[in-house]
């Protein structure tokens, strides 16, 4: 995780973590440890996030002077990394070959090659229209 990244409503960055890690490593291990013996009960207080808006300038005014930012938990952050690091090797067999999108090694573009060359073969097939 990038150590310099917008602080959650706790206040703390990953660089936090990485300074206080010997301190903190136990609590962190415990906090994951929660939802596996809750049965995923009470994850929602890990699952929450606080939307603010930050001034683009010191006179804002109206809505467009304003950006619009979620704040995140950095335990929810590192819960969701690891979560998508885990899984990352595994979409090959979770995901359906026809589904090709942010999956490391497919392409979307291919989904469009397929309907293209189909098209095609039915064109040179001279097979009846599908009716809807």
């Amino acid at each position: 995780m990038p150590a310099r990244k917008a602080p959650g409503p706790d206040g703390f960055t990953a660089d936090f973590l990485r300074a206080c890690w010997p301190i903190v490593k136990q609590d962190l291990i415990d906090v994951f440890q929660q939802p596996y013996a809750l049965r995923g009960r009470g994850f929602s207080c890990l699952n929450q996030a606080l939307l603010t808006l930050l001034p683009k300038r010191a006179d804002a005014r109206c809505l467009g002077d304003y950006r619009p930012i979620s704040l995140i938990h950095l335990v929810a952050k590192i819960f969701a990394k690891v979560l998508s690091l885990r899984l990352a090797p595994k979409l090959n067999a979770l995901v359906s070959a026809n589904q090709n999108a942010f999956i490391p090694g497919r392409s979307l573009h291919d989904n469009f090659v397929l309907v293209r060359q189909s098209a095609r073969l039915l064109h040179q097939l001279k097979a009846p229209p599908a009716c809807c």
